[in-house]
């Protein structure tokens, strides 16, 4: 349940009226309850919202991925999240390496301004709920990995490893994800 968090930087925020971001991370469970929903980079604490991602319990027993992105403070209704019925989009293994990420777009349709990948593959049947804001809101909240920027008992606290997370102040492309997935697990995680 240990996590980390950064002061706020513009160099890693979301910035008011952004309309390009993506991240990627690697991510494990080294125990898994499937009811957990645990976060593994954020900038939300219910209150001063910009980004959230997480491996997000999304029925049918099944983890799949999770991103909100706010575009008021308290907003963190809208976000895109994997289907449970695909099974590529999972993240159920315990003791398995996955490269979790994903590319908002402000300019996109509103369907696809957020894209959620799986092991650099695209997640094709993620839901929305609410709708995707245009732009992300600043946030002057702490960036954190593996847990909410606050406290909260660590119930969203991620229980296995979090590696090698990277945040773009772009919108990464398909292409973009797949080449930084065949690149290779970094070493550290072999």
């Amino acid at each position: 349940d240990d996590y980390v968090t950064f002061a706020d930087s513009a160099g890693f925020t979301a910035g008011s009226g952004r309309t390009a971001f993506s991240a990627v991370c690697w991510a494990r469970f080294t125990t898994i309850n499937l009811a957990d929903n645990t976060v593994l980079l954020s900038q939300l604490d219910g209150a001063d919202n910009s980004f959230f991602m997480a491996m997000y319990d999304i029925g049918a027993s099944h983890h799949g991925l999770q991103v909100r992105i706010a575009s008021s403070g308290a907003d963190s209704a809208n976000y895109a999240q994997s289907n449970a019925t695909e099974s590529s989009a999972w993240f159920d293994s315990l003791n398995t390496w996955y490269m979790a990420s994903f590319s908002y777009d402000g300019n996109a349709a509103a369907a696809v301004r957020v894209l959620l990948y799986r092991n650099g593959a695209l997640c094709v049947a993620s839901a929305i709920t609410g709708t995707i804001p245009t732009t992300m809101r600043d946030s002057a909240l702490a960036l954190s990995i593996g847990n909410l920027p606050i406290a909260l008992s660590g119930i969203y606290a991620h229980d296995g490893n979090i590696e090698e997370c990277a945040i773009y102040t772009c919108t990464l492309s398909g292409a973009d994800m797949a080449l930084i997935y065949n690149s290779g697990a970094p070493a550290s995680l072999t």
